[in-house]
């Protein structure tokens, strides 16, 4: 359903099979036969991170629809930066999960196709096929660290709303952690 035209599109993905109203929308950084990475938006026309899509997900593809003709016109109200997109290999999951870890970033995790964001933390290690999450709770506290097999994710998220509040809040915790140590 993706093909080279769309890349750098703003579209509107159906990707649960059996609820036709759930879907993303945003600009189509890159695909390749397993997945396919969005700059996503928010329905009000804000730029919300990165996300990382398998292929499999896709019910159909919409271009062009009044819904994102609204959403394209908010994002040239606002004027806002549109995500970075981190160089991306023949592996994206990999390109990905990479640069979260080189970069310190929060990363949301769906794994084994749950329909949720299972995880979210900092990579602490990662090989190709296990990668260690330093999770992080909903206050932006450390819980416990994660071993995983790269091959149970399914979706990625980056620079999203819900890992720029966690980011947030970790060095807010980090902060009044120092302010309150002994030492």
């Amino acid at each position: 359903m993706l093909n080279e035209c769309l890349i750098g599109r703003i579209i509107q993905c159906h990707i649960d099979h059996g609820d036709p109203e759930s879907f993303v929308v945003g600009r189509l950084a890159y695909f390749d036969g397993d997945w396919f990475l969005m700059q996503d938006l928010s329905p009000a026309g804000r730029w919300n991170g990165l996300a990382l899509y398998m292929q499999s997900d896709i019910v159909s593809v919409c271009e062009f629809s009044d819904y994102l003709q609204r959403i394209v016109s908010l994002i040239n109200c606002r004027n806002e930066s549109e995500p970075f997109i981190p160089p991306m290999s023949n592996d994206p999951l990999m390109s990905l999960l990479l640069y979260a870890r080189n970069s310190g970033r929060v990363i949301g995790l769906e794994l084994h196709a749950s329909g949720y964001r299972d995880i979210y933390g900092t990579i602490d290690s990662l090989t190709r096929n296990t990668l260690c999450i330093n999770q992080i709770d909903e206050f932006g506290q450390t819980d416990g660290k994660s071993y995983l097999s790269v091959e149970a994710i399914t979706r990625c998220y980056l620079d999203d709303e819900e890992s720029k509040c966690l980011e947030m809040l970790r060095e807010y915790v980090h902060a009044q952690d120092k302010q309150t140590s002994p030492l």
